[in-house]
């Protein structure tokens, strides 16, 4: 089952993340199938940015956003 969900990138004490699409069962920071956005909640201001096409495609294939 695919999930949308957050990756942690980044380094020490300044997250970033990446949306992705991964399958459930694959580690936070492993494989992903596609990256869909990115998260930057460190600078300001917050950083969100996403492919709403591309997550709107992902989830009529199936895929569920987490929470």
């Amino acid at each position: 089952m695919l999930r949308i969900r957050l990756s942690r990138t980044g380094r020490k004490n300044y997250p970033s993340y990446r949306i992705v699409v991964a399958e459930h069962s694959a580690p936070i920071k492993g494989k992903f199938v596609e990256i869909v956005g990115h998260y930057i909640p460190s600078r300001e201001p917050k950083v969100l940015e996403y492919d709403a096409d591309k997550i709107n495609e992902w989830i009529k294939k199936g895929a569920k956003p987490t929470d």
